[in-house]
C-alpha cells in the first residue's frame, strides 16, 4: 500500500504503509455477509451473486485507492477503479431492471382479501 501513518499501518522494508490486504479481506467478509444476509430473503435466481459483486466492486473502488502498485490509465486514473465502477453499475442496473420485473410479475396483496 501507499505510505502511512496510522495506527493500523503495516511496516515494509522500513516504511509503514496502508495494509490493503486486510482491507481486501474486510470488503470480502462485507460481500459474504451481505450474501449471507440475502440468501433466504432473494426475490430471484442470482441477485446473491448480484448484490455480492456490487459490494465487492465499491470495496475494490476503495481499496485500490490505497494501493501503491496500481495501474494507471494515460489519464492518471486507476484502471481497476474503473473497471469495478463499471462492474458495480452494470450489476446495480440488472438488480433494479430484475427487481422491477418480480415486482410486475407479483400478484397484488388487494386481490386476495
Amino acid at each position: 500500500g501507499i505510505e502511512a501513518d496510522l495506527p493500523w499501518s503495516v511496516s515494509l522494508f522500513g516504511v509503514t504503509r496502508h495494509p490493503v490486504q486486510i482491507y481486501e479481506i474486510l470488503v470480502a467478509l462485507v460481500a459474504l455477509g451481505t450474501w449471507r444476509f440475502y440468501r433466504r430473503r432473494r426475490a430471484f435466481r442470482g441477485q446473491l451473486f448480484l448484490f455480492a459483486t456490487v459490494v465487492f466492486s465499491i470495496g475494490r473502488l476503495f481499496v485500490d485507492a490505497y494501493r501503491a502498485n496500481t495501474i494507471l490509465s494515460s489519464d492518471g486514473y486507476h484502471v481497476v477503479q474503473i473497471v469495478a465502477l463499471a462492474i458495480a453499475l452494470a450489476a446495480m442496473l440488472v438488480l433494479m431492471y430484475r427487481s422491477v420485473r418480480v415486482d410486475l410479475h407479483e400478484p397484488s396483496q388487494e386481490s386476495h382479501a
